[in-house]
Protein backbone atom coordinates (compact mmCIF):
# COMPACT_ATOMS: atom_id res chain seq x y z
CA UNK A 1 0.00 0.00 0.00
CA UNK A 2 1.18 3.72 -1.01
CA UNK A 3 0.49 6.90 0.16
CA UNK A 4 0.14 9.34 -2.63
CA UNK A 5 1.11 12.53 -0.66
CA UNK A 6 1.94 15.87 -2.29
CA UNK A 7 4.70 17.32 -1.44
CA UNK A 8 3.66 20.45 0.54
CA UNK A 9 1.77 18.38 2.24
CA UNK A 10 3.21 18.84 6.49
CA UNK A 11 1.91 17.13 9.14
CA UNK A 12 1.79 13.20 10.84
CA UNK A 13 0.87 10.59 8.72
CA UNK A 14 -1.34 7.98 9.73
CA UNK A 15 -0.28 4.37 8.55
CA UNK A 16 -2.47 2.38 10.64
CA UNK A 17 -5.97 2.62 12.55
CA UNK A 18 -6.73 -1.04 14.53
CA UNK A 19 -9.71 -2.31 14.61
CA UNK A 20 -11.82 -0.99 17.67
CA UNK A 21 -9.39 2.02 18.82
CA UNK A 22 -9.92 5.02 20.18
CA UNK A 23 -8.44 6.15 17.15
CA UNK A 24 -10.45 4.15 14.94
CA UNK A 25 -13.62 5.43 17.29
CA UNK A 26 -12.37 9.07 16.81
CA UNK A 27 -12.65 8.46 13.11
CA UNK A 28 -9.30 8.48 11.75
CA UNK A 29 -8.13 6.37 8.99
CA UNK A 30 -5.54 5.04 7.28
CA UNK A 31 -3.48 7.97 5.49
CA UNK A 32 -5.15 10.41 7.27
CA UNK A 33 -2.38 13.32 7.65
CA UNK A 34 -2.58 14.84 11.15
CA UNK A 35 -2.31 18.55 10.49
CA UNK A 36 -3.46 20.28 13.54
CA UNK A 37 -4.07 19.47 17.08
CA UNK A 38 -6.53 22.44 18.90
CA UNK A 39 -4.16 25.60 17.86
CA UNK A 40 -0.93 23.64 17.43
CA UNK A 41 0.35 23.17 14.01
CA UNK A 42 1.67 19.47 13.55
CA UNK A 43 4.98 19.06 11.70
CA UNK A 44 6.09 16.07 13.47
CA UNK A 45 5.69 13.32 15.48
CA UNK A 46 7.00 15.33 18.27
CA UNK A 47 5.04 17.86 18.48
CA UNK A 48 1.92 15.58 17.86
CA UNK A 49 2.56 13.39 21.10
CA UNK A 50 3.30 17.14 22.94
CA UNK A 51 0.32 18.06 21.97
CA UNK A 52 -1.80 15.12 22.68
CA UNK A 53 -0.54 14.44 25.83
CA UNK A 54 -1.05 17.42 26.54
CA UNK A 55 -4.51 18.02 25.48
CA UNK A 56 -5.39 14.21 27.45
CA UNK A 57 -8.97 13.97 28.72
CA UNK A 58 -9.77 17.33 27.36
CA UNK A 59 -12.15 17.48 23.92
CA UNK A 60 -10.08 18.64 21.37
CA UNK A 61 -10.34 19.33 17.67
CA UNK A 62 -8.11 17.62 15.72
CA UNK A 63 -7.64 18.42 11.42
CA UNK A 64 -6.81 15.74 9.36
CA UNK A 65 -5.99 16.28 5.18
CA UNK A 66 -7.95 13.15 4.11
CA UNK A 67 -7.08 12.66 0.03
CA UNK A 68 -6.48 16.46 -0.37
CA UNK A 69 -9.62 17.40 1.95
CA UNK A 70 -9.81 19.11 5.41
CA UNK A 71 -12.15 17.16 8.07
CA UNK A 72 -12.16 17.82 11.59
CA UNK A 73 -12.31 15.25 13.82
CA UNK A 74 -12.93 15.61 17.99
CA UNK A 75 -10.79 13.55 20.65
CA UNK A 76 -11.22 13.19 23.96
Amino acid sequence: YKFKLNSQVVGVLVTDVKAGSKAENFGFERGDVIVQVGEESIKDLQTFSNTVKNAKGKKTLVWVNRGGIMQGLVIK
